[in-house]
């Protein structure tokens, strides 16, 4: 009996330590949760910048990053790159990462940068989102780029992950802005293949 015990005890630990579990039919989240997202560019002519927001599930007034849990044996890249499929049907080169953000119940966030050369419109939540948009940016560094990253902060929803994000986008966009353009260079076959995940 105590073996059973044992075993039944080990067994509702280990789902205790997945990101969802289901609770009268419906999906509950479990905390503390290790989740992966990632900020999707492109880089126009002229060297403008866009930024894929996708809706809210939750929150139909407001923009989000796509991201979510991280699966057993993924690491945070992968699960980015999942997510980015299944949240917004886009595909491409995974860029650097942005930062881990820490949430105060104890989860974290791991963002990365990714670089989109596909985008798809049969994905897995088109359906439950019902909008992705391109949000330009224009050229980094200028006074309509400044403008640009404020309303960009307008209609992303106020939550600290979301948040945090944007600061760490706002802080990176000169080195991401270089790497998007080489991106588009490499697509193009001029350049070499980039680092994953920096």
């Amino acid at each position: 009996l105590g073996a059973l015990l044992f075993l039944l005890y080990s067994a509702a630990s280990r789902h205790a330590d997945h990101s969802r579990s289901k609770k009268g039919g419906t999906t509950e989240r479990v905390y503390p949760r290790a989740r992966a997202g990632m900020v999707p560019v492109r880089c126009e002519p002229g060297g403008k910048l866009d930024v894929l927001l996708v809706r809210s599930r939750n929150f139909s007034d407001s923009f989000v990053f796509p991201g979510g849990g991280i699966e057993p044996g993924e690491t945070a890249a992968e699960a980015a790159i999942r997510e980015a499929m299944e949240e917004a049907g886009v595909e491409g080169n995974l860029g650097r990462k942005l930062g881990t953000i820490n949430d105060p119940r104890g989860g974290s966030t791991t963002m990365f940068v990714l670089h989109v050369h596909e985008t798809r419109d049969d994905f897995e939540e088109a359906a439950q989102r019902g909008e992705r948009v391109w949000f330009p940016l224009g050229v980094v560094g200028t006074l309509g780029c400044a403008a640009a990253l404020a309303r960009l902060s307008n209609v992303v929803r106020a939550k600290h992950v979301h948040e945090e994000t944007l600061r760490l986008l706002r802080e990176s966009l000169p080195s991401i802005a270089i790497e998007a353009e080489e991106e588009e260079l490499r697509v193009a076959g001029r350049v070499g293949a980039p680092h994953r995940g920096q």
